[in-house]
């Protein structure tokens, strides 16, 4: 009877110390070098959560409401880069005030400054865009990606996929 009791305690405790664990490590990657300026307008903050390791950066980019300007070159209004984290990391994203926005991020493992893909065009990276939007045979459309900011700040959460 007494060595239940020491089991089950002994287990309350590990349960309670791994969640506490859990706290502190998710508290602090997630706001590991989450900063915005503060002049910026409007900030949308995008918590990314499934990094699979901590290796290089995430690149996070945000596009306006013209969906012709979605994911093409030098067509981004903000662009951001943290330090990847194993699990999550948040990033702050300036825009310039309320309205409609899709977000782009990729994790680039090995800080090439570019999405790597193989030579059939599939990602070699991790890669997320806003409203966990996905594509069947490439990037998701902006129609599929675009959320609304209506005030000076917004949060999103998107998953990294490998």
């Amino acid at each position: 009877m007494g060595i239940t009791k020491i089991k089950c305690r002994s287990r309350r405790l590990s349960v309670w110390q791994m969640g506490l664990a859990g706290l502190f490590v998710f508290s602090g990657n997630a706001w590991a070098g989450a900063d915005c300026p503060e002049d910026t307008p409007t900030r949308i903050w995008v918590h990314v959560d499934g990094m699979k390791n901590d290796k290089g950066t995430i690149t996070a980019s945000l596009y306006d409401d013209n969906a012709r300007n979605f994911l093409k070159k030098g067509r981004r209004i903000a662009k951001e880069r943290e330090s990847a984290s194993t699990g999550a990391v948040m990033v702050c994203m300036p825009a310039p005030g309320p309205g409609m926005y899709a977000v782009a991020l990729y994790h680039d493992e090995n800080a090439n400054r570019k999405f790597d893909r193989n030579w059939y065009g599939v990602p070699k990276e991790g890669h997320a865009f806003s409203n966990n939007a996905k594509g069947r045979l490439g990037p998701p459309s902006h129609k599929a990606a675009a959320f609304t900011v209506d005030g000076a700040e917004a949060e999103i959460h998107v998953r990294m996929r490998y």
